[in-house]
């Protein structure tokens, strides 16, 4: 079973119930999801760092990156898009501008996103 492995940070969370709570509501958008790790991060006074893990059930690259586009999209946009057709690795960044949008109002704390497809033994349609 593939997956994408969500890294997430935020600002302005000077509690990590605060962090706790973000990542509880984003998991509400991901299902087959769980929260793998949680911590202050280290570079930014009042950051978090935490890490969700989406299983998709799928053994499909095509599949497994429409089901991240479409999780993605529930969370933030404009996201940036890095795939190599030589190798089947596919992974999505996201940073916060004036210009991003949020799925909800309280994920507007969160300020960059990597989501990376597991592509380790990918079926791909060639």
């Amino acid at each position: 079973m593939k997956k994408i492995t969500w890294t997430f940070f935020t600002q302005n969370q000077n509690k990590k119930e605060k962090a706790q709570k973000i990542a509880e509501l984003l998991l509400e958008q991901m299902p087959g999801s769980e929260l793998v790790g949680l911590e202050k991060y280290w570079k930014i006074e009042n950051s978090y760092t935490f890490t969700i893990e989406t299983n998709l059930g799928e053994d499909d690259f095509d599949t497994a990156v429409l089901k991240c586009l479409k999780i993605s999209a529930k969370i933030c946009g404009t996201w940036s898009v890095n795939y190599d057709e030589n190798y089947p690795r596919f992974c999505l960044d996201f940073t916060k501008t004036i210009h991003s949008s949020f799925g909800r109002i309280e994920f507007n704390v969160i300020t960059e996103i990597i989501a990376e497809v597991d592509s380790e033994r990918f079926v791909t349609h060639e």
